[in-house]
């Protein structure tokens, strides 16, 4: 038999350790209800794995829900900012217009009375000139 020095012995049970740890996790990701394995037997409930992965994809999903519902609130707030952008403008414009509407209101009332003025005038010199023309032989 060889002599070994401590060095090889930590690396022969790291290899080892790493094989049982290796079939462990085979094992234990395997979907094999009964598992017998060097003298070892287990039988397992394989709807209660399933249950616990059924759990962590409803969680991934959720959590991705959440996400794009909020990515989704992000991009409905940037869409927001911008009509109340466009909202401003058109106010501002729309207060302009109304001022600009006020102003010719005014003018036409301010016609609308010398009109009548005028009518008034011309039905007195219509008459006048009839007056006139009837004195007239």
């Amino acid at each position: 038999m060889q002599d070994f020095t401590i060095g090889d012995l930590g690396v022969f049970i790291g290899t080892i350790g790493g094989v049982v740890t290796s079939i462990l996790v085979i094992i234990q990701k395997s979907r094999c209800v009964k598992i017998d394995f060097c003298g070892c037997h287990c039988v397992r409930d394989i709807n209660e794995l399933k249950k616990e992965e059924r759990i962590k994809k409803e969680k991934d999903n959720l959590n991705n829900t959440i996400e794009e519902q909020f990515q989704e609130l992000e991009k409905t707030k940037l869409e927001h900012d911008e009509l109340k952008e466009k909202h401003e403008g058109l106010k501002e414009k729309h207060d302009g217009l109304q001022e600009t509407h006020e102003d010719l209101k005014e003018k036409h009332d301010d016609l609308q009375e010398t009109h009548e003025d005028l009518k008034e005038k011309h039905e007195t010199i219509t008459m006048e000139i009839k007056e006139k023309e009837e004195l007239i032989p």
